[in-house]
């Protein structure tokens, strides 16, 4: 699927003293129709009657959070690489509040875990599941597990590379406002400069990263998020498949 012809992240709205919006990613398609529906009905929108049964189909405690129900679903992990992965079902996928990486928390074969689902760029997500998940979950490459999760209420920080680092480091106002910017910005961030081969191309986004965050901007813009951003196991924007190689 093509990126949104016009995508807003972080949309904050007050009503007084009620945050009506906080934090809200939107991002329109070609010939698509959308609206952002309040809970007195306001706003309209053709085909809103298939978002209202949704809505209505929700428990009411995933109906406050905002999200859709909890996802259980079946996936086989598999290697790229060095990597071992879990791929969603693209019915799995469609649940989750955003074609971009979505923060998730759950359990594979009951073990708890909380993992980016990164997507896949082709309308799916995937995540990486390392040694200590594989243990965890007793299951290892080729075996079919059991997820159930849902979105995480909350965006841990991540880590950001050793390059990143040192150059915001070196630019006091641009680590300033890092340091105020929301934890799922920092991902942003991270994953737009991520999102290339070529060193010279990570140095340049490294240094315009610096220099927007000087002049005030809280996001990057302009770039894809419904792509895969981990380029060792992607290849334009899409994810490898298992016998791809990965250079």
């Amino acid at each position: 699927m093509k990126g949104p012809l016009i995508e807003a992240v972080e949309v904050v709205k007050h009503d007084g003293t009620v945050d009506a919006l906080s934090g809200l990613d939107l991002g329109a398609h070609g010939g698509v129709v959308a609206a952002v529906l309040g809970p007195n009905g306001a706003g309209k929108v053709d085909g809103e009657s298939d978002l209202r049964t949704k809505i209505a189909e929700m428990p009411d405690a995933d109906k406050e959070q905002g999200y859709m129900s909890t996802i259980r679903c079946d996936a086989t992990l598999f290697t790229i690489g060095s990597w071992t992965l879990l791929r969603l079902p693209k019915s799995a996928s469609a649940q989750l509040p955003s074609r971009g990486m979505t923060m998730v928390e759950g359990a594979i074969n009951g073990s708890p875990f909380q993992a980016p689902l990164e997507p896949n760029g082709k309308g799916s997500h995937w995540f990486r599941v390392d040694e200590s998940m594989r243990d965890a979950a007793g299951a290892d490459t080729g075996d079919t597990v059991t997820l159930v999760m849902e979105p995480a209420k909350e965006w841990p920080e991540p880590a950001a590379p050793a390059d990143l680092k040192n150059a915001l480091a070196a630019v006091p106002q641009a680590y300033a406002l890092w340091m105020t910017i929301t934890p799922k910005a920092q991902w942003d961030w991270i994953r737009w400069i991520r999102a290339t081969n070529q060193p010279a191309t990570r140095r340049r986004r490294i240094e315009v990263a610096c220099s927007k965050l000087t002049a005030g901007a809280r996001r990057p813009c302009c770039f894809n998020r419904n792509l895969c951003t981990e380029p060792y196991i992607s290849h334009n924007g899409v994810l490898r498949e298992p016998t791809q190689p990965t250079v």
